[in-house]
């Protein structure tokens, strides 16, 4: 499990996540959502190793590298971005800020598995009282890399996002631009759950944490004009409550069976005429979390 803790120091003990997602339909609103629908399970060692006969076209494998910047993260005592999750920015009025850098560089979370390791920004620990949710704004910019071996053969990523068995393994970049197609915003990815059974939401929004509109407000590709961050939204099963004796707050990001991705491009899911559960392509596996107050 990968655990950063939110001030004082950091500590991240990494063990990694296995959700997987994909788009359903746009809200209609100032700015518009997606909802995730599960599409994934971890990938299976022997017999298929993507489920496609129960309906799956892609399966989760640990990341050898999940590479981003970490920006900012902070507890709530509401949802950022509304109940209704239709906000065009973070409402800092309902959070506080426990960790910030400004510029902050690329950091290799997959590395830290089984390791302690310190942040550079600035902890500060949040005011006493009950907060229901917790956030990290991450850089839109993702590096992965990973592999799985299926009844002995080995898969991996290599060139143009695809999944192979032979050639150069080589460093795969997700930008994230939009969550819909182009043409118009959509920037918000919502209704995910974590692996252990928490409400996820994840937004695209500048570095003054805006979203962009959904029409009105595009980049020269047609996607959304602001796509500096990504922003993870967690809701605690439990609200999180910040004593006196509170001394630190992790979030565990968790990334074994699911930092990354393997497709079956023949499925209909993806455009292909019938599944036959052998990757062809290599992806960035979705965002799966939790946090946790220490010394209550």
């Amino acid at each position: 499990m990968v655990s950063i803790r939110g001030f004082h120091r950091f500590s991240k003990n990494l063990a990694l996540f296995a959700l997987l997602v994909s788009f359903a339909a746009p809200a209609t609103a100032q700015v518009s959502n997606l909802t995730v629908t599960a599409t994934s399970k971890p990938c299976s060692a022997t017999g298929n190793m993507i489920d496609f006969t129960n309906g799956y076209s892609s399966c989760t494998a640990t990341a050898t590298k999940w590479e981003t910047k970490i920006y900012e993260m902070g507890v709530c005592s509401a949802h950022p971005f509304g109940t209704a999750k239709t906000g065009v920015s973070l409402d800092a009025s309902k959070c506080e800020v426990f960790y910030a850098e400004n510029v902050p560089s690329n950091i290799d979370i997959a590395k830290l598995i089984g390791t302690s390791s310190n942040l550079s920004g600035t902890s500060t620990l949040p005011p006493e009282g009950k907060y229901s949710h917790v956030y990290v704004a991450f850089g839109s910019v993702f590096t992965s890399a990973g592999d799985f071996t299926h009844n002995g053969t080995k898969y991996y990523n290599i060139v143009n996002g695809d999944a192979g068995t032979s050639g150069a393994a080589v460093d795969h970049v997700t930008a994230y631009k939009n969550f819909g197609a182009p043409g118009s915003c959509v920037s918000g990815y919502v209704g995910g759950q974590t692996s252990g059974g928490e409400e996820m939401d994840i937004f695209l929004t500048n570095v003054q944490n805006e979203r962009s509109p959904t029409n009105g407000d595009l980049d020269g590709s047609n996607n959304c004009a602001k796509n500096n961050k990504i922003i993870v939204v967690v809701k605690a099963a439990t609200p999180a409550v910040i004593t006196p004796k509170t001394y630190s707050i992790k979030f565990n990001f968790k990334l074994t069976g699911g930092g990354v991705s393997f497709s079956d491009d023949d499925c209909p899911v993806n455009g292909g005429g019938g599944c036959d559960g052998v990757p062809e392509d290599f992806g960035l596996g979705a965002i799966d979390a939790e946090f946790i107050v220490i010394g209550n």
